[in-house]
């Protein structure tokens, strides 16, 4: 017959023991239900970062540049090809008369900020030249090799100082910009005839901050975003006679209402930030007391589910004397806590934390976080979620831990990042490591079987 034993476990660094029996000599010693708590401190962490994070065409690109003592120097700047003006504008190429080039005004959407938006910051427009090879087919990340495909001088400058909203900038015209913009008005009608025909000769713009500096991070939303040119018409070759001033809206639209695509470029520089032992991931090495997650490409943290903590589970088998058979988890819970939980860190944190095999493209997440399953409206119990009541994400891991025990090839060692898709969003948080007393903690809910 077989006795069934429940039985909690909790994985984590301090050494406490707790055995509540209250009761239990009533039942009969081959029913009895136990429940007790044990410290092993057996998954380790460290600190990882993957540069091949997919940025292309996404909904919301981000730009701007940003200083941390926590997390250093952070630098986006946006790659974005321009679609054919649509039929409100004025079209260019097909003037009989002599257009000349004016002013240009750069339209962005600016849906949210992080950092000092108070201090203003200058803007570079550059040329996609003609090396690029951008289609919304291919994928692209935030390591693009984006000065390789730039004409050297920039178009156009600008500067932003502010908030959200639907801004229009002014942008000062630079020499290389007078030779785009005449580009534009003197290309024939049939390049305006299609985004592609359109992109053979005008492959995209890429703008960036001028400066590293602690300044602030936008969001923009790139299907409201675009690019105003503007020019004047005159009857005379000598461009003295003014018939008109003629408009046309060039949009970053990257959905599929156009034939764009974009990439997000981002740049992180670790160096003197509180980031330390960047991929030093391997079974030799020191497990950290402090790990961080940082969004938009940036760190993440490697977990490692040791042989000592494996070796552990299974000796729960031998029960007050008694050699049990098999251990079934019913539930693992995997806790970590947040360093310094204050309101202002922990609303810059993730919201929720995602647990994966791979992280870079294409993602292989744990059997808990099937996130396209979710997506189609299942509700998952993997949670994840950060507890601001108690400072820390806590994620069901029971299908994963599961197959730890009773399969040997299940890889020991995971990923915890961003949830899918969300990686280009703000967050950052730092995070209690392994090596702090109850920083990680994995608790079991098992049952014994004779």
């Amino acid at each position: 017959m077989a006795a069934w034993t429940v039985a909690c476990l909790m994985a984590a660094v301090s050494c406490t023991e707790v055995n509540d029996e209250l009761g239990m000599g009533f039942i009969p010693k081959d029913q009895q239900m136990m429940v007790s708590i044990s410290a092993l401190g057996h998954v380790e962490t460290y600190q990882a970062w993957s540069d091949s994070v997919m940025s292309d065409r996404l909904t919301y690109s981000y730009l701007g540049s940003t200083q941390s003592p926590v997390f250093g120097g952070t630098v986006a700047g946006i790659v974005m090809q321009c679609a054919v003006p649509d039929e409100n504008s004025d079209r260019f190429g097909n003037t009989i008369y002599y257009p000349k080039e004016d002013s240009v005004v750069m339209g962005l959407a600016v849906t949210d900020v992080r950092g000092d938006s108070t201090v203003e910051q200058r803007f570079l427009v550059y040329e996609v030249n003609s090396s690029a090879v951008l289609d919304r087919d291919s994928a692209y990340y935030t390591n693009y090799p984006v000065d390789d495909v730039i004409e050297p001088d920039p178009l156009f400058a600008f500067s932003y100082v502010g908030g959200r909203g639907d801004v229009r900038i002014p942008v000062e015209v630079l020499p290389a910009g007078e030779q785009y913009m005449k580009r534009l008005l003197t290309a024939d009608s049939l390049t305006y005839t299609t985004d592609s025909l359109f992109h053979e000769k005008f492959r995209g713009l890429y703008v960036k901050p001028a400066d590293k500096k602690q300044a602030a991070m936008y969001q923009i939303y790139m299907k409201d975003s675009y690019m105003d040119v503007y020019a004047r018409v005159f009857r005379d070759y000598n461009h003295t006679i003014v018939m008109d001033t003629i408009s046309a809206e060039f949009p970053f639209d990257n959905t599929v209402y156009h034939n764009n695509t974009s990439v997000n470029v981002v740049e992180h520089d670790y160096a003197g930030s509180l980031v330390t032992a960047i991929n030093d991931t391997l079974p030799t090495s020191q497990p950290l007391s402090k790990v961080y997650i940082q969004n938009l490409g940036g760190v993440i943290t490697y977990l490692r589910f040791t042989d000592r903590l494996i070796e552990a589970i299974e000796a729960l088998k031998l029960h007050e004397g008694v050699q049990y058979r098999d251990i079934a988890i019913n539930q693992a819970m995997f806790f970590i806590k947040m360093d310094d939980a204050t309101i202002g860190t922990m609303n810059a944190a993730q919201s929720r934390l995602g647990m994966y095999y791979r992280y870079k493209y294409p993602i292989a997440t744990i059997p808990d976080y099937q996130y396209e399953y979710e997506a189609e409206g299942n509700e998952l119990p993997y949670g994840g979620y950060l507890a601001r009541s108690l400072g820390m994400y806590q994620m069901d891991v029971t299908s994963y831990v599961q197959k730890l025990v009773h399969n040997e090839s299940t890889p020991r060692t995971v990923f915890l990042g961003a949830t899918a898709g969300a990686d280009f969003s703000f967050g950052e948080v730092a995070l209690l490591g392994s090596a702090s007393p109850g920083g990680v903690q994995l608790k079991l809910t098992y049952t014994l079987i004779k």
